[in-house]
Parts: C-alpha cells; structure tokens; sequence
C-alpha cells in the first residue's frame, strides 16, 4: 500500500457503519466494524461508491467487493435503501429479484 495516496473515505453521503478507502491500486472496505476487505477492482479510475451495499467501475458491478454477476455496469444504479437496478432488475442485498 502506498500510503502517500492512501485515501479514507469515511461515511460517505450519510453512510453509517461502512468506511471505504483505497489507494493507487486497491480498494479496502470496512463494513460494520468487521476486518478490512481487501480488492483491485478491474479498473480503479473509474471505481466509484455507490451505497453501502455497492460500487462498480466502468466494466463490473461490485458488493461489498465481490462481482455481482449478471449485473450491467453501465446501467447500474443503486439507491440509500441497500437496493439497486440495471436494464435487466433490481438488485436486494440478497441477490436479484425475479421477474414474475
């Protein structure tokens, strides 16, 4: 870790008990006072939070550092409330929601 780019992002927009930082080449996240989590999102320059539950980059959709797959980057958004949605759903933070 590069600790002269080191950068905490704490509670971010009002989030409460997830802290995310990251440096020149990875993200750590720390969640509800658990051990840091530890992961090199596929591209960092454009790797951005977008709740607590989710962040993405520019090819992949990220929970809590883990790719969520089947889910499209482009057009996913997430909201305050732990949910999120792409072309194809919406996602809960237990996985995605099927179409009846």
């Amino acid at each position: 870790m590069d600790e002269f780019y080191f950068n905490i992002k704490e509670n971010l927009d009002g989030f409460s008990n997830t802290y995310y930082a990251k440096d020149k080449t990875t993200v750590f996240i720390n969640a509800y006072g658990k051990k840091f989590t530890v992961f090199v999102p596929e591209d960092l320059t454009t790797f951005k939070v977008l709740n607590v539950r989710y962040s993405k980059d520019a090819k992949n959709v990220y929970h809590y550092g883990k790719i969520l797959e089947g889910a499209d980057a482009k057009s996913f958004e997430a909201d305050e409330d732990h949910w999120g949605k792409d072309i194809n759903g919406r996602w809960t933070p237990v996985g995605k929601l099927e179409k009846e």
